[in-house]
């Protein structure tokens, strides 16, 4: 039987379990709430709360990572045993290490088997797959590779079928790049390609295009040129953000790979999935994660949503995170089903998050503050979404601003990679009449409007 044909009959059953509770899901995120509190009655976290039975749901404090106090390192919030660790981080705060259980690692199989399943309706996948995890380039402590994310028959089907390049483990930078490149373009067989910012894989196309010694001889003058049908005649689906900040790039993976579909990827984070690409929609995971959305300071269950309404997104996951606050900003779009589907808008906190670089307002400005442009400058993403412009009254060295950014740790690691171009500096004298317009035409009356040294709506360049 073909890849496909197993696939098809492995996530079947769980498909139409899925099926089943999207018409129904104030029932399965009522069965989730109650297995949560339950679980949390036996943490310290949720005794102290007061959770101690399955209708004490309610009682748990919607919290951020900092609003938790260092209970989730002391192991007081976690209900069952932790088998990894998944670091992860924001620009200019300490690394955070979100503990996984096997049932949060389960969770994230579940996600993985119903994408495919909704894939394999109209793509018959049949060669290898190339599966970059997380988006910090690296594996979970406590896990020996990538392939360790899938549990259960779901990993040991894949796991003949992954492929793991050689120098996959090697810093970011660009002797990652040449590893991974050269590994990828020696498999013909490459059917499946899923990353998290699209821009991570414009950066392998552009080495290959930039070193076509990396590939096999018979296809170097095919990569040279940018013929990747050539290179990967198999290939068929790339599975990236797609969303908010990452929708322009997305759009030139499109252009330069015309024969491929460039699927979004829906809202996944290192704390858990939200939704997923289902029936040409993002979709909620009603059975996996319990959803609340922070409309205008009123915490509304998933089920009660309505559609154009935006908000703070708030999950709690079995054995995870209890009403943690991810940092990610919806909006509400048309129901699958009786389910109302998710669009993820942007970073809910001061960030801009073009491709996983969590740039912060604090960070931007330390850096200008250094740089003697306090109140005379905005940063601001290009409008092609690949890097930053300077908007100030006054010239700068380029250089510098970029050195002070790189202080940032994902904002170094996406340079290193090549997913953001260079800091530029343009100097713009009437640059706050410029902001002002951006808040007006966003419906912000000046006066609500806080001084911002970090532009997060857009970009306001001129194109």
């Amino acid at each position: 039987m073909t890849l496909s044909g197993v696939f098809r009959g492995l996530s079947t059953p769980r498909a139409r379990s899925f099926e089943r509770a999207l018409a129904q899901p104030g029932s399965a995120q009522a069965r989730l709430r109650r297995e949560i509190a339950l679980q949390q009655a036996a943490t310290p976290w949720g005794r102290r709360h007061g959770v101690r039975s399955a209708s004490d749901f309610h009682r748990l404090p919607l919290c951020s990572w900092a609003d938790f106090d260092g209970a989730i390192e002391r192991g007081e919030v976690v209900c069952g045993r932790v088998v990894a660790h998944e670091l992860t981080s924001g620009s200019g705060g300490p690394q955070k290490r979100v503990p996984l259980t096997r049932r949060a690692l389960g969770c994230f199989s579940d996600a993985v088997l119903l994408q495919a399943h909704d894939v394999l309706r109209t793509v018959p996948v049949n060669g290898a797959l190339w599966l970059a995890v997380t988006p910090r380039l690296g594996v979970a402590e406590g896990l020996a590779d990538e392939r360790d994310y899938l549990q259960g028959p779901l990993g040991r089907l894949l796991a003949s079928r992954w492929i793991v390049p050689e120098g996959h483990d090697l810093p970011a930078g660009p002797s990652w790049q040449r590893a991974v490149a050269r590994g990828l373009a020696a498999r013909s067989d490459l059917a499946v390609v899923s990353v998290w910012s699209p821009s991570l894989w414009l950066g392998l196309l552009d080495r290959l295009q930039q070193e076509p010694e990396l590939a096999p001889a018979s296809v170097r003058s095919a990569a040279r040129s940018g013929d990747w049908q050539r290179v990967w005649p198999q290939l068929q689906l790339l599975s990236c953000w797609d969303g908010a900040a990452a929708a322009p790039v997305a759009d030139r993976v499109r252009q330069r790979m015309p024969g491929v579909w460039v699927q979004g990827k829906g809202l996944w984070a290192t704390e858990g999935a939200v939704t997923i690409p289902w029936r040409e929609s993002m979709v909620p995971l009603v059975q996996g994660v319990v959803i609340e959305v922070d409309v205008d300071g009123e915490v509304r269950p998933l089920d009660t949503l309505r559609a154009g309404q935006q908000g703070d997104l708030v999950i709690s996951l079995p054995g995870g995170l209890p009403r943690y606050r991810l940092g990610d900003r919806v909006r509400v779009g048309p129901r699958c089903r009786a389910t109302p589907t998710l669009e993820l808008v942007g970073r809910s906190d001061d960030v801009v998050d073009l491709v996983g670089e969590k740039l912060s307002e604090q960070h931007v400005l330390s850096v200008l503050a250094k740089l003697g442009l306090a109140g005379r400058a905005v940063l601001t993403p290009a409008p092609s979404g690949d890097g930053y412009v300077l908007l100030c009254d006054v010239d700068v060295a380029a250089a510098a601003l970029e050195e002070g950014l790189c202080r940032a740790h994902h904002y170094a690691l996406a340079r290193a990679l090549g997913q953001l171009q260079p800091a530029r500096v343009q100097v713009e004298p009437s640059w706050r009449l410029r902001v002002e317009q951006a808040w007006q035409q966003a419906g912000v009356r000046l006066g609500d409007a806080k001084p911002i040294v970090l532009w997060r709506h857009g970009s306001l360049v001129l194109r």
